[in-house]
């Protein structure tokens, strides 16, 4: 179960104002974003415990890309972007705050 603060920060929550901002965040096309493990409180390591993508797939900005554990609560991760995973880091890695996860590439 996700905790609340999760849900809130990454858009998880259902209400559909949450999942529009989700989704206006652009992200122009050739450019290539980093995304980094933010600072939630929750201490300063985490885990990469799933993927839900793969380098050279696409997503839109809200779908779910990776699961991250601390030792405290298991998170789903969203994208803020739409556009082709580049690359990721690996599974079950060991992670701090501004670690990178992936890098998604504007189309």
């Amino acid at each position: 179960m996700l905790s609340k603060i999760s849900r809130w920060f990454f858009g998880l929550d259902n209400s559909q104002k949450q999942r529009e901002l989700v989704k206006e965040i652009p992200l122009e096309k050739g450019k290539v974003e980093t995304i980094r493990v933010p600072n939630l409180g929750y201490g300063n390591e985490y885990k990469l415990t799933k993927w839900h993508v793969r380098p050279g797939q696409m997503v839109k900005a809200g779908e779910v890309v990776c699961e991250l554990e601390t030792k405290e609560i298991l998170m789903e991760f969203e994208s803020l972007y739409s556009g082709r995973i580049q690359a990721t880091c690996q599974i079950h890695q060991n992670l701090k705050v501004g670690d990178e996860i992936l890098r998604i590439q504007g189309i």
